[in-house]
């Protein structure tokens, strides 16, 4: 079994990131990250291929933002060394 197919890891997860200042939403496998009011990034988990998907948001300006992000992957290679983290940046929203 990979480490975040066990709901506990899962949630162990976003406690850790509840304790670093962060709002976190956590359903199933997919967690919503705010900091400071602000969707800071989106993280997907699939267990089965072992990866992870960090999608942060660009429109979030500064470095800040960014050492935010790779703060929230250290922390999930702390629960699995092993699985592979891609972070990509969110595509700018359109005004409808």
């Amino acid at each position: 079994m990979r480490i975040f197919e066990r709901r506990e890891k899962r949630e162990e997860l976003a406690t850790k990131l509840r304790e670093m200042g962060y709002y976190v939403r956590l359903h199933a496998y997919e967690y919503l990250v705010m900091w400071n009011g602000k969707i800071l990034c989106t993280i997907y988990i699939f267990p089965l291929e072992n990866t992870c998907i960090v999608n942060y948001n660009k429109e979030i300006s500064g470095e800040k933002p960014k050492k935010k992000v790779y703060e929230i992957v250290n922390v999930i290679k702390t629960l699995d060394p092993n699985i592979k983290i891609m972070v990509k940046e969110t595509p700018k929203s359109k005004n409808i």
